[in-house]
């Protein structure tokens, strides 16, 4: 019987078109050093079929592809079941030590990144992490930045498989967006820090692209985004009470109070989008007031700071923090009885 497989590398293709994807594949070509047999790499299309054969020859890594979709009303139409259930899916067909996620259209940022990835995961001390990770690449208009490590990104991070399926920790499948975060926000919970551990390098491993036209991306539909984030934040609410992290969900759902706040006072959205995204946040202030009232003193604190924090960061910190009560409980009234 032979080695283990070490690495599977699980990339979701939700229809973008090969001269997108084709980057990636054509970096993992230009890899050198690297051990090839020891890392494959999971293709799952989500609502789409495979790639032809020939696209993928020459390659020195093997590539599993699979498909998966979600069946519509009693015509039994195929479409999308989205990015969650097929990484979800690309775990479920992974046997390996470990598995790292990367999107379809982004990179390694060195001919080397293979080897040191491969190097850091085959180490015996490697046996004393559930989560190994190095600072990525973000690519901006400007040129690129580094991200260190967070709960934000699922990008240069590697996963011990079994400590997952162990933990129950998938991603999940009620999100369109932030399920990357939903999903480190449950790793973070269940995670004994001590093993996480950081992959020491001579170079930066991986780049994470910037693509104006991506769903996430496209002006058209950052309403739609922020309304995704508090979907996220009720669902990662729920988790961390699962888990009997009772305070952690109390705090996450006045932060998303909090953010709703700040959201709600947005003057670069058209009436149509604003009166959506006041209604799904008035829904989650009046579906959880009694938590959200919960949270005082020190993390109460804590949880304005952070959101004052990040409404500064996108501009939106022109409305006074007195204004908050008066809002939030005009919120609760309009809404209570509704269910977010």
């Amino acid at each position: 019987m032979g080695e283990r497989r070490l690495l599977d590398i699980i990339i979701p293709h939700g229809g973008e078109p090969w001269r997108v994807c084709r980057p990636f594949f054509d970096m993992l070509r230009c890899q050198r050093g690297a051990d090839f047999s020891a890392v494959r790499v999971i293709v799952v299309h989500d609502g789409c079929g495979p790639w032809a054969e020939e696209l993928l020859e020459g390659l020195p890594v093997a590539v599993s592809q699979r498909s998966v979709w979600m069946s519509r009303g009693v015509s039994g139409d195929r479409m999308p079941a989205g990015v969650s259930a097929a990484r979800n899916w690309g775990l479920k067909c992974s046997d390996a030590e470990w598995v790292s996620f990367c999107d379809a259209d982004d990179l390694y940022a060195s001919a080397w990144a293979l080897h040191c990835i491969l190097d850091a995961l085959r180490r015996p001390e490697a046996a004393d992490y559930d989560l190994l990770w190095n600072p990525f690449y973000v690519e901006t208009a400007g040129g690129r930045d580094i991200c260190g490590m967070n709960w934000v990104f699922v990008h240069g991070k590697f996963y011990r498989r079994e400590w997952l399926q162990r933990e129950g920790i998938q991603f999940d499948r009620r999100l369109y967006y932030a399920e990357d975060s939903a999903f480190n926000a449950t790793v973070d919970a269940a995670i004994d820090h001590k093993r996480i551990g950081e992959i020491q390098s001579d170079a930066t491993l991986y780049l994470w692209t910037l693509r104006p036209d991506s769903v996430t991306g496209r002006p058209e539909n950052q309403a739609r985004n922020v309304l995704g984030l508090f979907d996220r934040h009720e669902i990662v609410a729920e988790e961390y009470r699962r888990r009997g992290l009772e305070g952690d969900a109390d705090a996450l759902l006045a932060k998303a109070a909090w953010d709703g706040f700040y959201q709600c006072h947005r003057t670069d959205l058209d009436i149509r989008d604003r009166q959506r995204l006041r209604a799904r946040i008035g829904r989650l202030c009046a579906a959880h007031d009694p938590e959200i009232r919960r949270v005082q003193g020190e993390a109460l604190e804590t949880v304005r700071q952070a959101s004052r924090r990040e409404a500064e960061k996108k501009h939106m910190d022109g409305v006074p923090e007195s204004l908050f009560e008066a809002w939030y409980t005009a919120a609760v009234t309009e809404y209570g009885g509704g269910t977010a």
